[in-house]
């Protein structure tokens, strides 16, 4: 919370932002919000909670194919 008031954004300005940011994930096919979200979030976090086998395998080899041009951008894991 520090951070984001020392940012100098208005309480309108960041509930807009939220808005704009829901409204674009909710505009997005769930499997690509769910291989961002994975490839996203530190490997020991275990988020999202999904089985195993979509976390190393769905996710990384399947699902990830329609937008794999975007992955290469993705912090490495």
């Amino acid at each position: 919370p520090a951070a984001l008031r020392a940012s100098g954004l208005t309480e309108a300005e960041v509930n807009h932002i939220a808005e704009v940011s829901e409204k674009h994930m909710k505009s997005m096919p769930p499997t690509t919000f769910l291989v961002y979200t994975i490839m996203h979030a530190p490997k020991a976090s275990f988020f999202p909670p999904v089985p195993g086998v979509v976390r190393n395998m769905l996710a990384p080899y399947i699902f990830s194919i329609a937008n794999r041009k975007l992955w290469q951008f993705a912090p490495d894991r």
